[in-house]
């Protein structure tokens, strides 16, 4: 078991883990007014950010070449995204 910390928030989850031990999962910003996707490895967490307009990210599958998907969201209204580094794209439908 290994605690994966928050990104300054007071909640945080995983969602998948690839063969290489890299996490993926959504946690709390500071002051807990949004949820961002994470990644974890080894002993570093970086945050995914989010797509504008909205407000709050998750991180939910990782592959082994390091490829996120996730998705972003408002309180109505989600759609699925794929991180490069701090950049998320859209997928298309």
């Amino acid at each position: 078991m290994q605690d994966l910390g928050t990104l300054g928030g007071t909640f945080g989850f995983a969602i998948w883990a690839n063969i290489a031990v890299e996490v993926v999962g959504s946690a709390d910003i500071q002051g807990d007014q949004a949820i961002h996707g994470f990644l974890w490895k080894k002993i570093a967490t970086t945050d995914l950010g989010t797509l504008s307009p909205f407000p709050n990210s998750d991180g939910e599958w990782i592959n082994a070449s390091e490829q996120i998907v996730g998705k972003v969201a408002s309180s109505n209204f989600s759609v699925q995204i794929e991180f490069s580094g701090r950049t998320a794209t859209l997928l298309s439908t």
